[in-house]
């Protein structure tokens, strides 16, 4: 990782990992955003933590991570006072950060974020993107085209019922969100995921990489992450999950991420034709390839029918606990359970047909 982490070098757009490169060429690169992309007067998620723990009287827990803080201070004050305290510390905070900007101009559709500002999404709409926000799996069918995704996987502020702040609440979000779970899996496997704005020690980062570690293994595919504050153990322990730390500024890998995707968006020069390829084996490789993608697309795809059948498995039972009057809300998620078992079933078998098709 020497020459990538070099100050003089990470703003050349040729110096940025390769896998990076491609994924940005590919259109597969997907931001996955922490709160502390260092906005000016924006508390960092340790500051955060720190004055949550002195509004709940807890002095001992000075020092401790945000997600630490937030089990406790959910038990001292209860819900309502700690959504309060956040939004009273966080939401008059409305001038997005350098980073954010950077982010905003990398040519990308989809982006994640644990942070529960508006930071980013205001940062894409001042660059000129059209940022639609989504935080729950219904959301996503209502994407206008041409927008920019944009999960919101904690939740915002904005929307607090959605606010998921507990370490259960966020552990549940697979079993709750599986759709746009599969979506940061899928492009995991195609090795886009750029992890930003965590601190190399964030338990936060941790669950993010969870998120996604099994997909990476899988497929034998590689995230990064942005940390500039990493030291050579903790390198280590992410490789062996399959992310590749970079410490260089974040500032300055991001800079050149953009350089490198205005250059892909710069037209090729012309050159001389070449002689064209036997067109017999030209078009089996390109069959072989396409195969190769529908069979990761079924498979892809068979993981996320089966979690919603086990949702729908989950959610019946419960709501045979009701007998004969369960509440609307359980009627509705089983509802919901079986539009997505069924909308990926059709998924299957337009894929299937397609398979067939070629032979």
């Amino acid at each position: 990782m020497g020459k990538a982490n070099s100050k003089s070098e990470i703003r050349n757009p040729k110096s940025v990992p390769a896998p990076l490169r491609h994924a940005l060429a590919e259109g597969t690169l997907a931001p996955f955003v922490g709160p502390d992309l260092g906005a000016i007067g924006v508390p960092t998620s340790q500051e955060l933590a720190d004055g949550l723990a002195a509004y709940a009287g807890r002095d001992d827990l000075q020092g401790a991570a945000l997600t630490e803080v937030l089990e406790e201070a959910l038990l001292e004050l209860g819900r309502q006072a700690v959504v309060q305290y956040l939004r009273e510390q966080m939401q008059p905070l409305d001038t997005p950060g350098s980073l954010h900007y950077l982010l905003a101009r990398l040519p990308c559709t989809l982006y994640a974020t644990t942070a529960w500002d508006e930071l980013l999404a205001q940062a894409l709409a001042e660059s000129g993107r059209r940022p639609y926000r989504a935080a729950a799996d219904s959301e996503l069918a209502y994407q206008p085209p041409g927008a920019t995704l944009l999960l919101l996987l904690w939740g915002t502020l904005d929307w607090p019922n959605g606010l998921r702040l507990s370490r259960d609440e966020q552990a549940r979000l697979p079993g709750e969100a599986p759709e746009m779970v599969f979506m940061l899996r899928k492009w995991a496997r195609a090795g886009g995921l750029l992890f930003v704005g965590y601190r190399a020690t964030d338990p936060a980062l941790e669950w993010a990489v969870g998120l996604v570690q099994e997909s990476l293994a899988q497929w034998d595919a590689r995230a990064y992450a942005l940390l500039p504050d990493a030291d050579g153990r903790t390198l280590r322990r992410l490789e062996h999950q399959g992310v590749i730390g970079l410490t260089a500024p974040p500032g300055e890998v991001l800079e050149a991420l953009v350089a490198a995707g205005a250059e892909l968006a710069q037209p090729a020069l012309p050159i001389a034709p070449a002689e064209p390829p036997d067109t017999a084996t030209a078009e089996a490789a390109l069959r072989a390839l396409r195969r190769q993608r529908l069979l990761e697309d079924i498979a892809a795809l068979e993981e996320l029918l089966a979690q919603h059948q086990r949702n729908l498995r989950t959610i019946e039972t419960t709501i045979a606990k009701y007998g004969i009057a369960p509440p609307l809300e359980w009627v509705n998620q089983r509802l919901e359970a079986e539009r997505q078992i069924e909308a990926v079933q059709q998924e299957l078998e337009e894929k299937g047909r397609e398979l067939a098709g070629l032979g």
